[in-house]
C-alpha cells in the first residue's frame, strides 16, 4: 500500500493505517532523535511517541503532496527542541 492510500485512510480515522505509518517511519524518526543531540535513548523514545500522536492529532494540517517523513521530523525536530529547552 502507497504512503497517499495509507494516509487517505488514517485521515479517515483508520487506526490500523495510522499503525503502519508508525511502522514504516518508527526507524527513520527514532535515528533522527538519536543524532538530534543531547538526546538519549529513553528520551528519544519519548520523543518518538509524542512526536506520533501529535502527527495523529494533526493529520489534517499535512499538506496535499508534502511528504511524510519530512513532516514528522519536522514535529519531531520541535519536540526535540522543546525537550532540550527544558533541560
Amino acid at each position: 500500500m502507497s504512503d497517499h492510500e495509507i494516509l487517505e485512510r488514517a485521515k479517515a480515522g483508520d487506526q490500523r493505517a495510522f499503525s503502519l505509518l508508525f511502522e514504516r517511519y518508527q526507524p527513520a524518526v527514532y535515528r533522527y532523535c538519536l543524532t538530534f543531540g543531547g538526546v538519549n535513548r529513553d528520551t528519544a523514545k519519548d520523543i518518538l511517541q509524542e512526536s506520533f500522536l501529535r502527527a495523529f492529532r494533526n493529520l489534517h494540517q499535512l499538506k496535499e503532496g508534502q511528504k511524510i517523513l519530512a513532516w514528522l521530523l519536522t514535529i519531531t525536530r520541535n519536540r526535540c527542541l522543546s525537550y532540550l529547552s527544558k533541560e
